[in-house]
């Protein structure tokens, strides 16, 4: 072989080692820009000029931007799709102190920034196969029911700080006051038990089994039966305080300025004195109660189950109803209304069985406008600002905010 020859193969062999290395640095910072795993970036629309990344589209998932425009809203972020793990679908939502909170049919709960759509983190809660509770919150952590597992989840980054194994399978939500934690079980019990290692401190037996969700306020904890009675106990003992028995089946309570609501099927809404039991007043909807009411500043939103949404003035003047009992006065009643997205100054905005957002007059307790958003079927009640959630099974989220914020 001679030198000219020798001389251009190893210049061949130096060019495709040079080659080699550029492509493997290349791939090398593709993967450090772009890491396994990296969460779908949302689409953030600036607030004064809220669809300029989308001028191009006459539609967001679905819905024109036309109408949404009619109801005086605008797209804050969305998110086309959240890359959930496969067969996994989102099954409820949940907004808390400007948080979004998703959790899917594969037991990971999402958490996204509410006003911008920024996605925070993942975290797997274990087994796919048991049910799962609407989270819990108590002091900056989130308490979940898995299985026969209490799941307590660091708000600020998803870390899973604390587990409970329990002995009974539970079928209420979860509550913790310091070191104790309460729940109900399929037993007819319902168990005060130590946070740190779940011994139990003391069971009390029901009539029937605790369902629902499980509230603590000034010192007693407030919880339902299936034989439709609320029972309110001391945290610190069992000592029953009082208690109050509908009709029919009740979902659970709502407490708020030391009045607890209880819903029941027997077609009336309760409302007591949370501290004495004392009944205050007794609407009768007009059909069966399934789901808690949702309490704003000045209104109580009550879904009476495949017929309508009522909107109750918290604030106003009693009356003598049906059978003497004080009533509250009604602001309106939407046929087909659901529940309640969001509230902004007088005017709410309500999502119906048929998959229409609603806007409400709440002062003259008129419809206002409407518009279909048919591709979603999971909504979030948000009692605490004026934004929109809206979501679907498979992980697309649409945020809408009013284009003014109104005053009462």
């Amino acid at each position: 072989m001679n030198k000219t020859s020798h001389a251009k193969k190893l210049c061949f062999k130096q060019t495709n080692c040079l080659v080699l290395q550029s492509l493997l640095l290349i791939a090398i910072s593709v993967m450090l820009v772009w890491p396994a795993g990296c969460r779908p970036k949302p689409v953030s629309q600036d607030q004064t000029d809220p669809i300029t990344t989308q001028t191009h589209a006459d539609s967001v998932i679905g819905v024109p931007l036309e109408m949404i425009d009619i109801v005086d809203l605008q797209v804050q972020w969305t998110v086309p799709d959240m890359l959930l793990a496969r067969d996994a679908k989102i099954e409820k939502a949940c907004y808390f102190k400007g948080r979004l909170y998703l959790l899917d049919t594969k037991n990971n709960l999402h958490a996204l920034d509410g006003r911008k759509g920024v996605w925070l983190w993942t975290t797997s809660l274990g087994d796919e196969a048991p049910h799962c509770s609407q989270p819990v919150f108590y002091q900056n952590h989130l308490i979940l029911v898995l299985g026969k597992k209490i799941i307590e989840v660091r708000d600020s980054d998803g870390m899973i700080t604390h587990t409970i194994d329990l002995a009974f399978s539970p079928t209420t939500s979860a509550a913790r006051l310091g070191q104790t934690v309460f729940v109900g079980g399929n037993d007819s019990r319902f168990y005060s038990i130590r946070y740190k290692d779940g011994m139990v401190f003391w069971h009390s037996v029901q009539p029937d089994d605790p369902i629902g969700n499980v509230v603590i306020e000034d010192n007693r904890v407030y919880f339902v039966c299936k034989n439709g009675t609320l029972y309110v106990s001391s945290t610190a003992e069992r000592r029953l305080e009082w208690s109050a028995a509908t009709k029919g089946q009740t979902p659970g309570i709502t407490i708020d300025n030391n009045r607890c609501y209880l819903p029941s099927s027997d077609t009336s809404l309760y409302c007591y004195k949370a501290d004495s039991g004392d009944l205050i007043w007794k609407y009768l909807a007009g059909g069966p109660l399934e789901e808690v009411p949702v309490l704003t500043n000045n209104f109580i939103y009550q879904y009476v189950s495949q017929y309508s949404l009522l909107a109750l003035d918290r604030n106003g003047q009693l009356s003598i109803g049906s059978g003497g009992l004080p009533t509250p006065p009604l602001r309106w009643q939407l046929q087909n209304g659901f529940c309640l997205l969001a509230e902004n100054g007088p005017v709410s905005y309500v999502i119906t069985l048929d998959k229409q957002l609603t806007v409400m007059d709440n002062i003259n307790g008129k419809k206002l406008k409407s518009f279909y958003v048919p591709n979603f079927d999971v909504y979030v009640s948000n009692p605490e600002d004026e934004m929109i959630f809206l979501a679907n099974q498979d992980g697309a989220i649409l945020a809408l905010s009013p284009k003014k914020k109104l005053q009462l």
